[in-house]
């Protein structure tokens, strides 16, 4: 029987036990010793979002949605992270550079296509919830709000599928998904922007957050520039750069929302002055004959 110890000694071995067979450019024991890092961070997270949830969610539609969504996210970030981590959910794709070289000389670099199946689903849920922060008290879910969030979620999900489809595709013709990505998350930078920062009433801390994630949205393309499209990084340098994002944006960042979404919520609402009523009764107004004068 194999004691505790022993197992404690052995460490993470994902790489061996799910060995990257066919590939040339992979991840080793380090990087899947950090995406097990990460994946415990999400998991902390999401026990986080789903206390909050049960706990300070109103009996509305709206409040509902604002905690839901940042739990969406870091749920899927967290089954993401653990296929990653046990080194499962990838393909191996030529690389149209050679900046990175083995031994060997072969160029089939390990692309992870779980990363981006947790990106279709977390993206969209993070930026709804941006916006359900800048107005978190409302209950309206009228024809414009509607439109807006769907393309809030068309754009950021145009966005992680182009940056896929690009990662799998060995000639130039990637750096042509890569510029769609682009286009499609300057356009959910302008929809949500247009939400928090076009609205008096929005939190200030929700205002930071959004501002927050995206600054660091803007370096998710420098990253697979560095990686999948250019393979001038090593995996395990793309497990830290990507895995670095990810934690902020999703786990981190988020729980501002949920600190600003409660701040809002409890805050006292104020209603318009209504004079107070008279106690003098009124009189009802009696016929007049043509040409009467009121006295």
């Amino acid at each position: 029987m194999v004691s505790i110890v022993e197992i404690y000694a052995r460490g993470n071995r994902a790489v061996d036990v799910n060995q990257p067979t066919g590939l040339d450019i992979h991840i080793t024991n380090d990087g899947s010793s950090w995406l097990w890092t990460a994946f415990s961070i999400f998991g902390v997270v999401s026990l986080i979002h789903i206390f909050f949830y049960f706990r300070h969610h109103k009996n509305n539609l709206s409040q509902a949605l604002f905690y839901v969504s940042p739990l969406i996210a870091t749920l899927s970030m967290t089954y993401a992270y653990f296929t990653m981590a046990s080194n499962l959910g990838w393909t191996g794709i030529a690389t149209e550079f050679n900046h990175v070289t083995v031994s060997s000389g072969g160029n089939i670099r390990q692309i992870f296509y779980a990363r981006y199946i947790g990106w279709f689903f977390a993206w969209p849920a993070l930026l709804l919830a941006i916006a359900f922060s800048s107005n978190n008290k409302t209950n309206s879910f009228g024809v414009h709000a509607l439109s807006s969030w769907i393309l809030i979620v068309l754009s950021a999900d145009i966005f992680v599928i182009s940056l896929l489809i690009g990662a799998l595709i060995e000639s130039s013709y990637k750096w042509g998904y890569f510029t769609f990505a682009i286009i499609a998350q300057l356009f959910s930078i302008f929809l949500v922007s247009h939400r928090v920062y076009g609205k008096l009433s929005s939190p200030f801390l929700s205002k930071i957050g959004a501002g927050l994630v995206f600054l660091l949205w803007i370096l998710y393309p420098i990253a697979w520039a560095l990686s999948e499209g250019g393979n001038v990084i090593e995996p395990d340098s793309e497990q830290a750069f990507y895995g670095v994002l990810d934690v902020l944006t999703f786990a981190v960042i988020p729980l501002l929302f949920i600190h600003s979404g409660r701040k809002s919520s409890t805050a006292p609402a104020t209603s318009p002055a209504v004079a107070p009523a008279s106690n003098k009764p009124i009189e009802p107004e009696t016929a007049r004959n043509s040409g009467e004068t009121i006295v």
